[in-house]
């Protein structure tokens, strides 16, 4: 059952971004963005995915159209699957779906 309350859209270009945990960052895969948050696919061994739910991140190095100022956009690593994680937004984009659909249609 799907849970979301923002439709994900699946980006078939690959994005790369950073995803800062504190002092550490890895460069990741951005798999697919909604307005509430995005999946990101990394490499095996960079991180111990055990470690890494509950924590409060930041990606940066994304699209313009989803940071604009490119402070990087912060949230919650909600959950965690096989060299993948989701992350929750701690604030909604101000991005319309119709734009990151766009966006994502560009690449």
């Amino acid at each position: 059952m799907e849970r979301r309350s923002h439709p994900r859209v699946p980006l078939d270009t690959p994005h790369f971004a950073e995803l800062f945990l504190g002092d550490e960052h890895i460069k990741v895969l951005l798999v697919d963005v909604s307005q509430g948050g995005l999946q990101l696919a990394f490499s095996p061994g960079n991180l111990e995915p055990e470690e890494m739910l509950g924590l409060s991140v930041t990606v940066r190095e994304l699209p313009p159209v989803l940071d604009p100022d490119k402070k990087g956009i912060t949230g919650k690593i909600v959950w965690l699957a096989p060299q993948r994680c989701g992350v929750r937004f701690a604030q909604l984009l101000v991005v319309p779906e119709g734009e990151i659909l766009e966006f994502s249609e560009s690449l």
